[in-house]
């Protein structure tokens, strides 16, 4: 997988944030279940793998999902006036029940070469949607996306992914990992766009993989 953008403090500030959208009411909340499907870094990089060689729309696609961690309902609203090429950042819709918001991220230059590409290949205008296929038209359905990863999921991972396999499933990688490279679980909470530290608090039990090595570590320090 290629290098991530660095969330700095300065970026997370800019994530905060920022405009208030009056009209349309979207109800859009998180699974607050407590078994959470997601992929590892391992897992993640062979489908990545896979897919920048097989699908390069839906690599884009799933890069999308996995670099924001954004709702895949808020994927679908971006549009290509809502990325800037010069700064590396794309303007997120954020849905919330009672209102809606936008955050501005920092994406990766791979992930702005597929979207420039894509851009430019289909001749699309800064209006269109950046997950149609075609200009004037709408974004890819949920359904189709989920479709995709299903029969993706099986031909790479085997059978035992069908629980894994839709859209959800970056978000939730996105959240471990993000802990697991050192995120504190408030920049995560304000990455992800939670209302209440309630959904965020879930991914901690996920994100345990230098549990043995932190507590040696610790317990080193014990002088008593």
């Amino acid at each position: 997988m290629a290098n991530l953008p660095v969330l700095d403090e300065k970026s997370l500030e800019r994530i905060n944030v920022v405009e208030r959208v009056k009209g349309e009411i979207v109800e859009a909340t998180d699974k607050k279940e407590e078994d959470i499907k997601y992929l590892n870094e391992e897992e993640l990089e062979t489908l990545f793998t896979y897919l920048k060689e097989h699908n390069p729309f839906y690599y884009m696609l799933c890069l999308l999902l996995f670099e924001t961690g954004c709702r895949v309902s808020e994927a679908r609203k971006l549009k290509f006036k809502d990325i800037n090429y010069k700064e590396n950042t794309i303007k997120l819709i954020n849905l919330k029940q009672r209102r809606i918001c936008y955050k501005t991220l920092p994406i990766s230059d791979n992930l702005k070469f597929y979207l420039r590409n894509w851009e430019a290949d289909r001749n699309f205008t800064k209006t269109d949607y950046v997950l149609a296929k075609r200009p004037n038209k709408e974004a890819i359905t949920i359904q189709a996306i989920d479709e995709f990863l299903r029969k993706t999921f099986k031909k790479i991972f085997g059978k035992g992914y069908n629980d894994k396999a839709h859209a959800h499933t970056f978000r939730h990688s996105r959240a471990i990992f993000n802990l697991n490279h050192g995120m504190d679980i408030a920049k995560l909470k304000i990455f992800l766009g939670h209302s209440s530290y309630r959904n965020t608090f879930i991914y901690l039990k996920y994100a345990n993989a230098d549990l043995f090595d932190t507590v040696q570590r610790i317990n080193g320090e014990i002088n008593f």
